[in-house]
């Protein structure tokens, strides 16, 4: 047993999607983009659940809001692929992305 082992029984269960958009249209890329991260970058799916896009067509989702990002991929026909992970410290997993 690893010395951080606990952060499996501590930590946030967590889902990584990641997804294409090659199928869209350029216009309905950014139709996407902005639904995605809102108009303003603060009133998108991404704010409203907390998400962290952590690659161009990678997102980090609390898994409570999985089901919303699902639904959300199916309404704009995109694949996707959906990984259920356990964050330990996700303040830290967070400050790391933001570099």
């Amino acid at each position: 047993m690893y010395v951080d082992d606990d952060f499996i029984k501590e930590g946030q269960k967590m889902v990584i999607i990641t997804y294409s958009t090659r199928k869209l249209t350029n216009s309905n890329k950014i139709r996407f983009y902005y639904a995605l991260n809102g108009r303003d970058g603060k009133s998108g799916i991404i704010k409203e659940d907390q998400i962290k896009h952590i690659g161009k067509t990678v997102l980090l989702v609390p898994y409570r809001f999985a089901d919303d990002i699902k639904q959300f991929m199916q309404q704009w026909d995109l694949p996707y692929t959906f990984t259920k992970i356990i964050v330990g410290n996700t303040e830290t997993f967070g400050a790391a992305l933001e570099k």
